[in-house]
């Protein structure tokens, strides 16, 4: 397989794996190499699906190559692509329990307040641009593996556990690694600078997830939205 980047030379910590950064409409996914096989994390747009492909293609990724399909929510930028790609790589998805109504009824307001905690104007810019307001019927699937939080991914050779990181939704996960890196989905973005998530749907479980994290254990994140960051920069908002 080819490989767009190695982290490690970034924090100088040994890895026993690999990690591409696969960046489409502003918004990232992540192609973990392991010693037998890769993990996705998160899918894409189903508007950009074949720019999905495409990246795919050039990294070398096979059928059978991706063992597994890792969702950080269920919201159809993360999670568009995730059926299709189920069925063209041969691998299942897994994701938190409680986002799965959302995947599987297509509604990005499942499991949401009718008010949300924080709708910033640039999320409500891209939302009104953005060409899915949710995941189309024939893209709409139910995992096949389900997490509460707390679990390893060991059988799957990631040597990496996930982390319930409630508050963009109710089902959003953290997953990190035994070397530090933490792939935080939609609790931070860095764009123009780190911060929480332009739309918060329960702004108490995101500070909470926040909070929880043990920043201690984190050598890099890697965000859902905007470039990898180094966690001082997450630990100003801890203050």
């Amino acid at each position: 397989m080819k490989w767009l980047i190695s982290m490690k030379e970034t924090t100088g910590v040994e890895r026993h794996y690999q990690v591409s950064r696969l960046s489409c409409k502003g918004v990232n996914a992540y192609l973990v190499q392991l010693k037998e096989g890769c993990i996705l994390i998160d899918t894409g747009f189903v508007s950009k699906r074949e720019k999905m492909d495409s990246m795919l293609e050039k990294r070398g990724c096979k059928y059978g190559d991706i063992k597994l399909i890792l969702l950080t929510h269920g919201d159809a930028d993360h999670a568009g692509n995730a059926a299709y790609l189920r069925d063209r790589h041969g691998a299942p998805i897994a994701m938190h329990e409680l986002d799965v109504d959302m995947v599987s009824s297509g509604n990005m307001s499942w499991n949401r307040k009718k008010h949300n905690d924080k709708v910033g104007l640039g999320f409500k810019i891209i939302s009104f641009f953005s060409r899915s307001k949710g995941i189309p019927e024939r893209d709409r699937f139910s995992p096949e593996v389900t997490f509460h939080g707390g679990e390893s991914l060991k059988d799957h050779g990631f040597m990496a556990s996930i982390l319930h990181v409630p508050g963009h939704s109710a089902g959003s996960i953290a997953i990190l690694s035994k070397e530090g890196d933490l792939f935080c989905g939609d609790l931070l973005v860095n764009i123009t600078r780190v911060r929480l998530h332009f739309f918060i749907d329960d702004m108490n479980a995101a500070l909470e997830s926040l909070h929880k994290i043990d920043f201690d254990r984190v050598a890099r994140i890697f965000p859902g939205h905007g470039r990898p960051f180094k966690p001082f920069k997450a630990l100003r908002l801890l203050t």
